[in-house]
């Protein structure tokens, strides 16, 4: 970098020059004319200055007798990173340009504008400064690789006051996505609008129920009920049906959209409880007034303690709005990528271990003892087994023994294999609040059982009803979901493929537990642990206590996995 008043190099990390100790100034975006006129006065009397120096310099002899020639002010672009007339790059490499000149031109490419965004005014969040957008994609999008999907919900997070002043400036803004390299052809990297001289980054819309990234299920309680009262929409007045005796004041409710989405609803009668004098005064002050909620955390859900209505200055609670029959219908999630489909398992405690004292007595005796006592937060987990099509989407090939559909588990997988596929979901949905990962050894045996329940098998006694294993299978693995689901609706989890945990085995692991949330995790390259049991194994290994091993580098079409996915990191 050269110094714009007396031509010294300076580097890039430098504020000042050393030399004549000109501050630099770096314009990246579009200035004003009045910043334009006050750098070109600092710019003048720096290079008058700098002009007197060197004639002093020169009258003393300590310099060459050619002054240096007088600086020329730098060139302040106007142009803005953030344009809407910024082309779109070829977004493919050329056949005659190496990898490594596509990377440059693509990573180094501005932001491109890539559609409009329209604030959705009547769902913003006050609380979490969660402001929901409509996206109108450009065609040109559509060639874009690694694309989020364009059916989820978008959101920006802005402050109470910026959101107003955002939405006052317009509802409507450019989109910019910035492109990144990915091999031979163009990914996005992020999405964002440009606004007051800042880029805001749009997001995947989560809405205010859902957990945080790596937000502990305490936490999200403790956020959930810390919000006062929240506004969930209006109730008009019925004034024909006001009971004057009894003070009863009915009210047709219409609640928010966003509302709707997250609970049922099932009013019956809905009133509040007014005086004649108070009835009359609100009513003759206005027909409809807001309805608001008081919220409580529960596992990783939400329900509702009380609605009020706000008139005047004075909250009345809202009669027959049963509180108790509003359930948050987060209890299931869907990954945007491969659609796989999760299922919420509510924490709690539970006895793991060789619950009936069947287990084996050979090679792993007595690893499924001793039974003891664990406690689990809230976590998700996989409706099924990962299926080849699925993991297809992510990895771009199929390993699978028996290639016979997308909706066939995969399989003939080794531990490290489910890593790397996790490593890559992960990086495609990192803009969402979720982590993915294997699930614990106690997570996995929680959820076949149920929700901790005495069952030898998931889903019950009778195994036929829920496994594919030696007797049935015919030798092959079957598509996912064909056998009765367990107790909270997930399949497979005994019989079809053997499925990876995240521990480590240890014939002892369950001496070491820890009572909360436990994982045993010993060394990187020790075996790990399987369960479930698989196509072509007897109905022992399929129990759900039943524990097996396999090195993490084993590959055998007897293993696949299923995926956890909560907003706490377990290693």
């Amino acid at each position: 970098m050269q110094c714009p008043v007396c031509k010294a190099k300076c580097s890039e990390n430098d504020n000042t020059c050393q030399r004549c100790h000109w501050e630099f100034e770096i314009f990246i975006s579009d200035i004003s004319e009045h910043t334009q006129n006050d750098y070109h006065k600092k710019l003048s009397i720096a290079q008058e200055k700098w002009k007197k120096r060197v004639s002093l310099i020169q009258k003393k002899g300590n310099v060459e007798k050619k002054a240096p020639t007088e600086p020329k002010a730098q060139v302040i672009s106007n142009k803005l990173p953030h344009s809407d007339k910024t082309p779109v790059p070829e977004l493919n490499r050329d056949p005659f340009e190496t990898f490594e000149e596509f990377a440059d031109r693509i990573n180094n490419s501005p932001p491109v504008p890539s559609g409009k965004v329209k604030l959705i005014k009547k769902d913003f969040s006050f609380y979490i400064g969660e402001f929901p957008v409509e996206i109108n994609w450009a065609e040109w999008t559509q060639n874009i690789k690694e694309m989020p999907s364009k059916e989820q919900s978008y959101c920006i997070h802005v402050s109470p006051d910026i959101a107003e002043q955002l939405y006052q400036s317009n509802d409507s803004h450019t989109l910019f996505i910035k492109l990144k390299s990915a091999k031979e052809h163009s990914a996005m990297d992020c999405m964002e609008i440009f606004w007051n001289g800042r880029p805001i980054p749009v997001q995947q819309y989560t809405g205010i129920m859902r957990p945080f990234k790596n937000e502990s299920e305490a936490d999200y309680q403790n956020r959930i009920s810390s919000i006062n009262e929240i506004q969930i929409g209006e109730g008009t007045l019925n004034k024909e049906l006001y009971d004057i005796t009894t003070g009863t004041f009915p009210l047709e409710i219409k609640v928010d959209q966003w509302f709707k989405e997250n609970f049922y609803v099932s009013p019956a009668n809905p009133h509040i409880i007014a005086e004649r004098n108070n009835a009359r005064d609100i009513y003759e002050h206005r027909r409809v007034y807001p309805i608001k909620a008081k919220l409580n955390g529960n596992c990783y859900a939400v329900s509702i303690e009380r609605f009020y209505l706000y008139a005047k200055n004075m909250s009345f609670l809202i009669e027959n709005m049963n509180p108790e029959a509003l359930v948050f219908t987060e209890n299931q999630m869907l990954e945007p990528v491969t659609k796989m489909e999760f299922i919420l398992v509510p924490g709690g405690t539970f006895q793991m271990g060789d619950i009936f004292d069947d287990g084996y007595v050979l090679f792993f005796s007595n690893n499924e003892k001793p039974v003891h006592d664990v406690k689990l937060d809230s976590f998700y987990i996989g409706k099924y087994p990962v299926t080849q099509g699925q993991w297809k989407k992510v990895m771009n090939k199929n390993p699978s023994h028996f290639k016979k559909g997308d909706n066939y588990p995969v399989e003939n997988l080794s531990w490290n294999d489910t890593q790397e596929f996790i490593r890559r979901l992960n990086e495609m949905t990192k803009d969402t609040q979720y982590d993915f990962r294997l699930p614990t050894e106690a997570e996995w045996e929680y959820a076949a059982r149920s929700g901790g329940k005495k069952e030898k098998f998931s889903g019950g006694d009778h195994i036929d009803d829920f496994a594919w294993y030696s007797k049935n299978s015919s030798g092959t693995t079957h598509p996912v979901g064909e056998k009765m689901p367990n107790g909270i609706g997930l399949y497979d989890m005994s019989g079809n493929v053997f499925e990876w945990c995240e521990d480590n085995y240890f014939k002892n692991a369950y001496s070491k537990h820890t009572k909360e949330n436990p994982v045993y995790l010993a060394s990187k390259t020790g075996s790990r642990v399987l369960r479930g049991g698989a196509w072509g194994y007897g109905a022992r290994r399929c129990r759900a206590a039943c524990r097996y091993r396999g090195g993490p580098s084993f590959r055998y079409y007897h293993f696949g996995f299923r995926l956890v996915s909560s907003p706490r990191s377990v290693i």
